[in-house]
């Protein structure tokens, strides 16, 4: 059992997956917000890496003939969801962030026309 979160059941995986295009200078990275069912973190931690090696690691794509490497590099967190996942529930927390100023609140919150799952996303590779 989770020695720190003994009552959790679910999980939030944040992983980082980096893709680069071969020839091409730059990348570009992706956090993946992966939701776990698991009886301690590190079961998580471990179904997580599983679901990272299955749909990231090292796959290789061509986009018109190029090949483009997705790598999975690791875990940005791995968070404990105090509740039972249902609506309204949390997933996850960042913070306390002490001493943030104007500027970097406002860079930090996006208005709604910006936001992910409001914007339409035009796929830029083959799967």
């Amino acid at each position: 059992m989770d020695p720190v979160h003994t009552n959790a059941k679910w999980y939030t995986a944040e992983l980082v997956e980096e893709i680069v295009t071969d020839g091409l200078s730059g990348n570009t990275v992706y956090i993946h917000g992966v939701l776990v069912q698991a009886d301690s973190a590190e079961a998580a931690y471990e179904k997580a890496c599983r679901w990272a090696e299955e749909n990231i690691n090292e796959a290789t794509r061509t986009a018109g003939g190029t090949p483009v490497h997705h790598v999975f590099r690791g875990f940005r967190d791995l968070y404990y969801c105090a509740d039972e996942i249902q609506d309204g529930t949390v997933v996850s927390c960042e913070g306390p962030r002490p001493d943030v100023s104007d500027d970097e609140l406002n860079r930090t919150v996006k208005p709604k026309w910006a936001l992910d799952a409001l914007v339409p996303h035009k796929q830029n590779w083959p799967v």
